[in-house]
């Protein structure tokens, strides 16, 4: 009895007992809740479990004791979040797409530009990031490509402009603006679109003074050029010459009001220069047509450049020809032949009759490229494919492109740097470029398409423009970059020009030839010279102008750019008759034992582009010089006198010698 008493005694009423004690209870919890230590949740793990970054990422710990870092992190502020993004974030389209954004705010990037960037070196020149040069190769390996096969250059860097209103009004509006003498934007040859016209363009009512950019214009397609018709002409600039050709049209339209509408198309329209003479081979692997479509017009244009097709050269059509097509999306027959593997017979010759613009078809020039809401429409039909879609499927979706094909002629009798300028609409870059990579043609960069220009005598660069606004701007920017890098060549190690008796080793000096300050402010319209670009100009205003003229070297050496131009003396001339295997003159007469004394001899022009000339094999250089200095020989050149007086001296900023070169004057029109 005593035991069970006990037993009984000793039975506890849970309720009763937690509410007792429950201070007790809440104590006990608060104590586990809160840790007087140092140790943190995390470092309670043994150090196999304990992983890195667990002090600010609970999702480390284990579930069991997330409850407990959650409560120690209240209040605590966490790490920064790392602004820097991980490689697969960056690759991912969308992040790609935004970044492409972002770095074409400051310069603007072609459709071709990603594919350049891999292969070339890019720079950032008015206004876009344009290729500069091959990784690879030189320019022999171009010169050769482009004489032999066929080279490609994305010009779409080139500016466009488009003028609406009448014809009269349009005429009219360029009538202050152009040499008043020439007539070529009012020719009928040109106003019917057949033709893409060259002129220079001027600041109003200023010629012969005020130069501002050479322009070339084309025409939409015509048959009555009437003159109360509504027509659209369309001009390409240079990058270079943007702002002040906008400047200049801008000014003049004010006079005009609602007749005139400016558009600047901007990237609406690309231009591709295929170069050489396979170029037609590379053509025609690239240019398909639908032959599903078929009407009279279409058959026209269709048989017309087959028949251009078996042509040997683009020289003998007639320069800046025009040929619309409608072409199929090239993608459909991606990749295409290599012209090599094309057979030679089907390239054979044929009546040189057809190169003849003037035979062709008044429908050839017509183009629906012109049409800016036909060519948002195709621009929406641009679409990458998608993978494993079948050309059969994709033929449906996609219609015919409008394209223009543009003549290109070559300055030289052989033909070297003939072709084509392709004119496309926006979108349609990328798949036309990859297809003229296939066919075979080889890429060529901004210094490629100078040195073609160059062999061919014609003007590529800005300097090349002493008389306008932006080629003095270029000038100075030059200058300031050479000076730059001569000052950071040690004293001992860099041309003495001072010694050498170089007064302007940098840049061309062109107010000193007129006796005027080298520091003198640029502006076009307060420049006291121009550049005579007619035999007429140069004979009647020979104290204020220029004369272009293109040298070349009797002997070996190169001419550089920056060289001066002198013109011999009769004692120069003497000796060379007694000793012509000793063509060289130092520029500097010994007197007196040592010491020497500078020959008076006063410089009458500049070169403003130089180098070798593969063509000629020798050196070449093109540059200005005094018309009231050179004016002599030019008489006695177009009197077809003896080509031993066409000699001058040519002296190279580094180089103390004086060496002989025959002289050519260049005039665009010797009326």
């Amino acid at each position: 009895m005593a035991a069970k008493t006990q037993y009984k005694d000793a039975l506890i009423k849970v309720a009763d007992f937690t509410m007792a004690r429950e201070a007790e209870m809440k104590y006990l919890m608060q104590t586990i809740r809160t840790r007087n230590g140092t140790r943190r949740t995390f470092q309670t793990l043994p150090r196999h479990l304990r992983r890195r970054t667990m002090s600010h990422n609970i999702y480390r710990i284990p579930r069991r004791l997330r409850d407990s870092a959650k409560r120690e992190m209240e209040g605590v502020e966490g790490p920064k979040k790392l602004t820097k993004r991980f490689r697969k974030h960056k690759r991912r389209p969308t992040f790609i797409l935004q970044d492409y954004i972002r770095r074409q705010k400051s310069f603007k990037w072609i459709e071709t530009h990603i594919w350049h960037a891999k292969r070339m070196k890019m720079t950032s020149l008015w206004g876009f990031k344009i290729a500069l040069h091959l990784r690879d190769k030189g320019s022999k390996m171009m010169y050769k490509q482009g004489g032999n096969q066929c080279i490609v250059h994305d010009l779409s860097y080139f500016e466009c402009f488009q003028l609406s209103g009448t014809q009269e009004s349009i005429v009219s509006f360029f009538s202050t603006l152009k040499d008043p003498s020439i007539s070529n934007i009012s020719n009928g040859l040109y106003l019917s679109g057949r033709r893409e016209g060259q002129m220079f363009l001027y600041e109003n009512s200023t010629f012969p003074f005020g130069a501002v950019a050479p322009v070339s214009f084309l025409w939409n397609s015509s048959n009555s050029c009437k003159s109360n018709e509504s027509r659209r002409l369309h001009i390409w600039i240079h990058p270079s010459f943007h702002s002040q050709v906008v400047k200049t049209l801008q000014s003049r339209k004010e006079s005009f009001g609602s007749k005139i509408d400016i558009q600047e198309l901007g990237d609406q329209l690309l231009r591709f220069r295929i170069m050489g003479p396979r170029s037609h081979s590379v053509l025609s692997q690239v240019l398909k047509f639908n032959e599903s479509v078929v009407n009279s017009k279409v058959e026209e244009k269709r048989k017309l450049w087959n028949n251009l097709l078996h042509l040997r050269s683009t020289a003998s059509i007639s320069g800046g020809a025009v040929i619309g097509l409608d072409v199929a999306d090239p993608r459909l027959s991606f990749p295409p032949k290599h012209w090599k593997k094309v057979k030679e017979e089907e390239f054979s010759s044929r009546s040189p009759s057809v190169g003849n613009c003037l035979l062709w078809p008044t429908s050839a020039s017509q183009s629906d490229i012109w049409d800016s809401q036909l060519r948002q429409n195709v621009e929406r039909k641009i679409e990458q494919k998608k993978r494993g879609e079948k050309k059969e499927e994709k033929k449906e979706n996609v219609g015919e492109i409008p394209i223009v094909l543009i003549q290109q002629t070559s300055q030289l009798s052989r033909g070297f740097g003939s072709g084509w300028d392709l004119i496309l609409p926006k979108g349609w870059g990328m798949p036309f470029w990859m297809s003229f990579i296939y066919a075979g043609a080889r890429a060529c960069a901004l210094l490629d398409v100078q040195t073609i220009d160059f062999e061919q005598g014609k003007l590529s660069t800005t300097v090349d423009y002493p008389d306008t606004l932006s080629g003095r701007t270029e000038e100075v920017r030059e200058k300031k970059e050479k000076e730059e890098r001569y000052a950071k060549i040690p004293p001992a190690k860099r041309v003495n020009y001072k010694k050498m008796g170089v007064k302007n080793p940098f840049g061309p000096d062109w107010e000193g030839l007129f006796g005027g300050n080298e520091n003198m402010q640029i502006d076009s319209t307060k420049l006291n010279f121009f550049v005579a670009r007619k035999l007429s100009d140069a004979r009647s205003s020979q104290s204020n102008s220029l004369v272009r003229v293109s040298l070349r070297s009797m002997m070996k050496g190169r001419i550089h750019k920056n060289a001066e131009i002198f013109l011999p003396t009769s004692s120069d001339l003497e000796q060379w008759k007694k000793d012509p295997n000793t063509p060289f003159i130092n520029h500097q007469t010994k007197l007196f034992g040592k010491k020497q004394v500078p020959q008076s001899r006063k410089a009458i022009g500049y070169i403003t582009s130089g180098g070798y000339s593969f063509v000629r094999g020798r050196g070449f250089g093109i540059g200005y010089c005094l018309t009231s200095q050179i004016i002599p020989l030019l008489e006695r050149q177009l009197k077809k006198n003896q080509i031993f007086e066409d000699i001058v001296l040519v002296r190279n900023a580094d180089s103390p010698l004086y060496r002989p070169a025959l002289i050519t004057f260049q005039f665009d029109s010797k009326s």
